[in-house]
């Protein structure tokens, strides 16, 4: 992370605070890619909720934050970092997923059983340009495992 001519290694030892770091952040990477202060009306993946696990073509280490929407600017959010295969491991509180383009094809309901979500790449990008950072990956559904 760089903060302007200071760089932090957030994955640079034994210890792993990358998960915390970006799941503590959540508020502000969803304001800044929603576009307005979402502060408070999101939630948080918990490791007990589904578990999906993403093949994404992205580089070891990358953090990637999965967003679905509730309705209005109630979000459910759970950020991770992509392992040494590509993989992305999240939580989501939905068992399947359809991974979609833009903020605007989010929604409470769901769209033949699956939610809408995003996946976000958040490292090595300005928060003004957060959205460049939304994909979907080539399978673009998940069922929890």
């Amino acid at each position: 992370m760089q903060v302007g001519d200071a760089t932090l290694l957030l994955n640079a030892g034994p210890e792993d605070i990358g998960a915390a770091f970006y799941n503590a952040s959540n508020s502000v990477f969803l304001s800044a890619l929603v576009g307005q202060s979402v502060w408070g009306s999101y939630f948080v993946g918990t490791t007990t909720s589904p578990e999906h696990l993403i093949s994404t073509g992205l580089k070891t280490g990358e953090a990637v934050m999965l967003v679905t929407s509730r309705g209005g600017t109630n979000f459910m959010v759970d950020t991770g970092k992509v392992d040494a295969q590509g993989r992305l491991s999240v939580h989501s509180r939905d068992r399947q997923l359809r991974f979609v383009s833009s903020l605007d094809q989010l929604g409470p309901y769901l769209s033949g059983g699956r939610r809408n979500a995003l996946l976000v790449r958040i490292t090595n990008l300005p928060l003004n340009n957060l959205k460049s950072g939304i994909f979907v990956p080539a399978q673009a559904t998940s069922d929890a495992r």
